[in-house]
Formats: C-alpha cells, sequence, structure tokens
C-alpha cells in the first residue's frame, strides 16, 4: 500500500462512521495495511542478504576445507542440449577416468604407448616426436650437434636448432625436421635428404601425403615429393594463398591462409579447395580428412567440423580451462587433448562425436605432449 493510499482510506472510514458495534475499525484497518507492507519489505530484504551470502560462504567452506582443487566447470544438463544442432560439451578435467588414450602421450621423460608400455626419453631429447615406421623419432641436442635417434648420420644443414621445432611427420612416411636452410628428411628407407631448392630455404613448411607446402615470398608454394630418394623436385606457386598454417600426411590435407586472413582446407593431392573459414583457426586433422578442429575466439570453443558439411558436429567449451596447442585425433575419430595448470599438474583427455568427455590419463603430470602420427 502507498502512503496516497492509506490517507484516502482514512477519510473515507472517517467520513463514513461505522456502527459502534465494530469500534475503531478504520483505524485498525489502516493499521493493518501498513503492518502487511512493513512484511513484504522484510521478505525481500531477507531474500536479497541470503543470495549474497551464498558466495561468501561457499568460499569460506573451501577455506575451511583446505582445497587447492582447480575451479570446477559446471556441465549443461542434458535438457538444455538441443537435438537440432551440435553435440556440445564443457571440459571437466575432475571427472572420472575413462578409456586410456589410443594415441601415445608425453608424460614428463616418458612416452606412454597405446599398449602400455613405456618408452623413457634420453637426456639432450627436445621438441616433438613422430612416429617413424613401428619406431619413434626425436632430435636429441648434444653441445652443439643435432641428431636423430633413428639415424646414425649427422644433419646435413647446419643449424644451432634454435628454430628447430622438433621431428614432425613428413611426405610418404617419412620423418621431416624444419630449419632456416630448408627441411631434413629421413626417407622411410632410412636416407638422410636436403633438398637444395633455394624455395625451400625457409623452415615455414609443412607436409602433405607426398608434398611440402612452403611459405615463401608471401605467397604458398608446393614441392612435390613423391620420390624422395631421387632428389628431383618440382615446384607450383599458389598466389590466391599467403601461407601455410598445417598439415597432415595421413589426411592428404593443408590448411593455408588467405588475403583476408582465413583459413583454407585444400587436398593434398589435387590442391583443390575443401573448405573455408574465417571463424575458426584450424589445427588438426581426422585420419581420414573428414574432420578438422580448431578454435574459435567468436564462439568461445574448439569445434570439431565435418568437412563435407562445413558443421560443427561437436562444440567443446573449455571455460576457463587452458588447453595445449597440440590436439591429435585417434584413428577412431576422437579427439586428444591436453588440458591442466602449471600449479597443478595437466592431464590428457578424449573427445568423441558421441557422449562425454572424459580425462585419459589417471595421474596429472608435468606436461602432456602426444606423438604426431604418421603416414603408415
Amino acid at each position: 500500500m502507498t502512503d496516497l493510499f492509506e490517507r484516502q482510506l482514512a477519510e473515507r472510514l472517517q467520513a463514513h462512521p461505522l456502527p459502534e458495534e465494530i469500534p475503531d475499525l478504520g483505524i485498525r484497518s489502516v493499521r493493518l495495511g501498513e503492518r502487511i507492507r512493513r512484511r513484504r519489505i522484510g521478505a525481500v530484504i531477507l531474500v536479497l542478504v541470503v543470495l549474497l551470502m551464498i558466495p561468501a560462504a561457499a568460499g569460506l567452506w573451501r577455506r575451511a576445507a583446505g582445497t587447492d582443487d582447480p575451479p570446477v566447470v559446471t556441465r549443461p544438463s542434458p535438457s538444455a542440449q538441443t537435438s537440432t544442432g551440435p553435440i556440445m560439451v564443457h571440459l571437466y578435467p575432475r571427472d572420472p577416468v575413462g578409456a586410456a588414450p589410443e594415441v601415445s602421450t608425453v608424460r614428463g621423460r616418458s612416452v606412454w604407448l597405446p599398449s602400455g608400455e613405456t618408452v623413457k626419453l634420453p637426456d639432450g631429447q627436445f621438441g616433438s616426436i613422430a612416429e617413424y615406421g613401428s619406431r619413434l623419432a626425436w632430435l636429441t641436442r648434444t653441445g652443439g650437434e643435432i641428431r636423430l635417434n633413428v639415424s646414425s648420420e649427422r644433419l646435413p644443414i647446419a643449424t644451432n636448432g634454435s628454430e628447430v621445432t622438433g621431428a614432425e611427420p613428413g611426405p610418404n612416411g617419412s620423418v621431416m625436421v624444419r630449419t632456416k636452410a630448408g627441411p631434413v628428411i629421413l626417407t622411410s628407407g632410412g636416407m638422410l635428404v636436403a633438398p637444395s631448392q633455394a624455395e625451400l630455404h625457409t623452415n615455414r613448411m609443412v607436409a602433405t601425403a607426398d608434398d611440402i607446402w612452403v611459405e615463401n615470398g608471401g605467397r604458398a608454394l608446393r614441392v612435390r615429393m613423391a620420390d624422395l630418394e631421387r632428389g628431383s623436385f618440382n615446384g607450383q606457386t599458389y598466389p590466391q594463398w599467403r601461407g601455410v598454417v598445417v598439415g597432415d600426411p595421413r589426411a592428404d590435407r593443408v590448411v593455408v591462409i588467405d588475403d583476408r586472413g582465413c583459413h583454407a582446407v585444400l587436398d593434398g593431392s589435387t590442391s583443390a579447395l575443401v573448405w573455408r573459414s574465417c571463424d575458426w583457426e584450424l589445427r588438426a586433422f581426422s585420419s581420414d580428412g573428414r574432420l578438422v578442429v580448431g578454435h574459435s575466439d567468436k564462439f568461445g570453443s574448439i569445434g570439431m567440423i565435418e568437412l563435407s558439411t562445413g558443421q560443427v558436429a561437436r562444440a567443446i567449451y573449455p571455460e576457463a580451462i587452458p588447453v595445449g596447442p597440440q590436439m591429435v585425433f585417434d584413428d577412431a575419430g576422437q579427439l586428444n587433448l591436453g588440458v591442466g595448470w602449471p600449479a597443478v599438474g595437466f592431464t590428457s583427455m578424449v573427445c568423441g562425436l558421441t557422449g562425454e568427455c572424459w580425462r585419459s590419463t589417471a595421474r596429472y603430470a608435468d606436461q602432456i605432449e602426444f606423438v604426431l602420427p604418421n603416414r603408415k
């Protein structure tokens, strides 16, 4: 009731006196209205106080418990997910451990194979690790010398290693080392090759099934390497593409950049455009080339995208959980990611096209990386 209403009510009651058998009824009605108003105001204030106390109480409880657990991200309920759009999930690395990863993981100074066996890495090993047939290929630095563990020969290109990122899959099942002086390739037959073409004197390059794609002079250049051991390599320039981002010899796909900075997926064998997007920064492909994964600042998510339709099949929201730059698909099309906090540790998670993501390593490690899958 408002003050105006109360005054009008009092005036009317006084102007029309009631029978004497109900004494002071008008005054009691006004007082009753005032009490009702005060109770309503008190109830609203009480609700606001309770709502403001909930976060503070939760913080006090956490401090009293003495827990250093990373922040918990609330999952959306299944009813909130629509059946017509992409499957959406929030990363939640405190989940129980599910199936082990189907790709080799690097944890600390050891490689954990899908079989459960471990391979200890030597002192001096650095950079990424790649599959090489049934073996693992990595680089070691001893003094000023850099070597591949799967070759007894020295690298035929002089480098101090400052720009070398490690061993990675090359064309035709080879292993490639990128240097500013060009690529060094260990063929599947065990021969070290260092192409001498001037166009290859850069470390901005990626590999597809049979080729190396190079960013040279603001243009993308494709160098055919179907026969690595013969050493005759022909190049072709693609002026419509400004640079290269990532390549995958298994999927035979390459990501290039256009004039607007948008990412475009090309078929590695034909150079035909497969898909283009200005919203996603693309990072990795499934082994069959059907899926690509990327990160979008616009959507605030990681997306597993069907290249045939350009539709997001799976949207993964990391929220405040740091996700490592490496993302690797296993042969079943499941995405493997490294997540965690430097102060707590890192773990790997697997996300499929159906169901939830799950933690695939039981213990937290100082680091989680992945062995890069190669063409068989």
